[in-house]
């Protein structure tokens, strides 16, 4: 029975461990997407919405089950909790990727992208974003403490970024419309916020080693 348990939990990590991979690829097919014309990127992460759901929600119930049914306790039920915040962190990532996405295909479709140095500010914050969900999910799979911090300490210029972006839309010589800052804005936010839940979910890696609080925070 404890052998059963064991592999549940195993499963369950791994699980994760590749809903974590297949939002950062959401992400980078958004992304795609954005920054040339290939709308069938960007219809790929759609219609994988409801699918990345559905396993999210099993695994929520399933780690539940094993919260509830098999009572873990130490080092156990740390990895059943902890999987249980970063589901909730690779739900808001797989959201961003989709809100991306949405974006990305309407500009596709119009055949409209986004003007210099707009595009450029954009391509950054998503390169940097995307390497931070790949990142994220090393560290989950190895449990790199040191590379949890690292991450974290480096998740700093993401803010350095995002400030850029709203200096240079609030210029008063800013050429973009108001169509084209808003959405500057909104893709600066979506790929921040991105690298955010990233983040968390990596600093996990530490609460799972050491038992310690994480100290991190969005």
């Amino acid at each position: 029975m404890r052998t059963a348990y064991q592999e549940q939990l195993d499963d369950l990590m791994h699980s994760l461990l590749s809903l974590v991979k297949n939002a950062t690829e959401n992400l980078e097919l958004a992304t795609e997407a954005l920054l040339g014309t290939d709308i069938s990127a960007a219809e790929r992460v759609i219609s994988f919405s409801d699918q990345f759901a559905t396993e999210t929600n099993e695994l929520d119930q399933q780690a539940f089950e094993l919260l509830a049914l098999q009572n873990p306790v130490a080092g156990d039920l740390r990895r059943v909790v902890s999987s249980m915040n970063t589901l909730s962190d690779v739900r808001r990532m797989a959201i961003i990727s989709l809100r991306i996405a949405d974006i990305a295909r309407a500009r596709t479709a119009s055949q409209v992208l986004l003007p210099q140095p707009a595009l450029g500010m954009v391509q950054e914050m998503a390169e940097f974003a995307i390497h931070e969900g790949h990142k994220t999910a090393k560290v989950l799979k190895d449990l790199d403490v040191r590379k949890a911090q690292k991450i974290a300490k480096k998740h700093s210029q993401m803010a350095e970024l995002r400030t850029q972006v709203d200096e240079y839309v609030q210029r008063e010589d800013c050429p973009l419309t108001p169509a084209e800052a808003a959405d500057l804005v909104i893709l600066a936010h979506s790929y921040d916020s991105f690298g955010d839940y990233s983040v968390e979910a990596a600093q996990r890696a530490i609460y799972l080693v050491t038992g310690e609080a994480i100290l991190w925070s969005i």
